[in-house]
């Protein structure tokens, strides 16, 4: 059981509504954390635009949160074979 309810898109006011409806269409991320930001849909939004924000700056995939990580190996240990 959660330990916030999570609140079903017919449940939703509209700007809940609203914010949830463009998350879902542009990055398809409304699970996880978002089940709590979605009671304030200001920052429900602004955690979607963070997300878009560090995604195009300079940081690698791997720090940034939600990204897809590529399997890799250090150097160092590929040479203690």
């Amino acid at each position: 059981m959660p330990r916030i309810a999570i609140i079903d898109r017919a449940d939703m006011n509209a700007e809940q509504a609203r914010v949830y409806d463009v998350a879902k269409q542009t990055t398809g991320i409304v699970g996880g954390p978002y089940h709590a930001y979605i009671r304030l849909p200001k920052v429900f939004e602004a955690c979607q635009h963070m997300r878009a924000t560090l995604a195009a700056g300079p940081l690698s995939l791997r720090a940034i949160p939600g990204m897809p990580r590529r399997a890799t190996r250090s150097p160092s240990a590929s040479s203690r074979r």
